[in-house]
């Protein structure tokens, strides 16, 4: 028997579940950007945030890396949505899970403002996914989806 969750039989345009999303997860969010655990916490939240990254990731992805504040919760989350292995680098650097030099890999993140390990040049990064919290107190967050096109560069 399969059950249908309610936010599955209602189709709504990008534009408006974007823009409910980000709603739900700055109503959470305090103003220290680093603090994420609060909508972090919420499995309604992080399961639509997984929804939208899963979405967005090129389909010879390898494995997910996720970097900075709660990157062990948004990797677990995004892992269990697609199916694909992940690593987590906290803020200060300690590693959980593993990575394989070649690999194509989807950077995911919140803020876009966590530094890259210095094993980073070993992967082929072809998309990198954030959420950001608007600037200047406004009430709202995005999602932002990067192509970087990178595949294929020469490793070092």
């Amino acid at each position: 028997m399969t059950i249908t969750a309610p936010w599955d039989l209602t189709y709504r345009p990008d534009e408006v579940r974007l823009r409910e999303l980000g709603e739900d997860i700055a109503a959470l969010w305090s103003t220290d950007r680093a603090d994420v655990a609060a909508w972090m916490c919420r499995p309604s939240i992080l399961r639509r945030v997984a929804s939208e990254f899963a979405g967005r990731l090129e389909p010879d992805t390898d494995r997910i890396v996720a970097l900075g504040p709660g990157a062990p919760v948004l990797g677990s989350a995004l892992s269990l949505a697609t199916g694909l292995p992940f690593c987590a680098v906290s803020p200060d650097g300690s590693v959980f899970g593993e990575h394989h030099p070649g690999e194509n890999v989807a950077v995911i993140s919140v803020d876009a403002e966590s530094d890259d390990p210095d094993w980073f040049t070993t992967l082929d990064v072809s998309r990198r996914l954030t959420v950001v919290r608007a600037r200047h107190g406004a009430a709202n967050v995005v999602l932002i989806s990067l192509d970087l096109n990178l595949k294929g560069h020469d490793h070092d």
